[in-house]
């Protein structure tokens, strides 16, 4: 597998901001993350130190996020009933066979996710059907599909996250490692959102931050109103 830019596989955020950003609770991202012993299932971890590893903080990459945004999207819609066991089983199945270390964060996947996911499902027959069939078309489901389209991906042979738009790529806000410290900022412009909310919430309107900070009132308006969604 290549090399990755540190950027985007630093730890960059706590498990609460990755709960927040991905829009999940912290334990299901620790459950994801660290694994997870039940009577019926032993899950092992997916990234992050083992859980009897003393003085580890459990932190979170900006490729692990994109993960857990696919992941959390669809298990927030209509991949609820899916276990997350068997999504942590099928992502290590796709990791194998893509021979991408972060597949769920990759625009192969994208394309060829749901013959991968009907390949597992074939082996691997248990609760819930994850790819969708269409007339012998197998496709991701469309909560995963639309979780995709909001990242850019490089150009690398593996075509990981790069940056991700959580408000739609029509918003001009974005999550890019190499910006803002991984956090939310206008795109073109170092600027983090947060940094327009809190002026905002302090008084200040949208022309006056527009003239401030030399971009256009649309811009500051979608960029705020993105952030406060987001932090909702």
């Amino acid at each position: 597998m290549a090399a990755i830019e540190p950027a985007r596989t630093g730890k960059t955020y706590t498990v609460a901001q990755a709960a927040r950003l991905a829009d999940t609770s912290p334990q299901n991202i620790r459950n994801w993350m660290l694994g997870r012993t039940s009577p019926k299932h032993s899950m092992r971890p997916v990234f992050g130190p083992k859980e009897n590893e003393p003085g580890r903080r459990l932190a979170v990459s900006f490729l692990e996020l994109a993960e857990l945004i696919v992941v959390a999207k669809y298990r927030n819609g209509k991949g609820r009933t899916i276990p997350l066991w068997r999504l942590r089983a099928a992502h290590e199945f796709a990791r194998k066979k893509l021979e991408i270390e972060y597949p769920f964060a990759s625009g192969i996947f994208k394309l060829q996710g749901g013959h991968i996911i009907h390949e597992y499902e074939e082996a691997n027959p248990g609760p819930g059907v994850i790819a969708i069939d269409v007339g012998g078309h197998y496709m991701l489901p469309i909560e995963m599909d639309q979780a995709l389209d909001l990242f850019d991906f490089d150009t690398s042979k593996s075509e990981l996250a790069e940056r991700w738009y959580p408000a739609g790529k029509t918003v001009p806000v974005v999550v890019d490692p190499e910006c803002g410290a991984g956090w939310p900022v206008v795109a073109g412009r170092n600027v983090r959102a947060s940094v327009l909310v809190q002026r905002w919430q302090a008084g200040w309107d949208y022309d006056e931050l527009a003239e401030d900070f030399g971009m256009a009132r649309e811009v500051v308006e979608a960029a705020i109103r993105a952030a406060v969604t987001l932090a909702a």
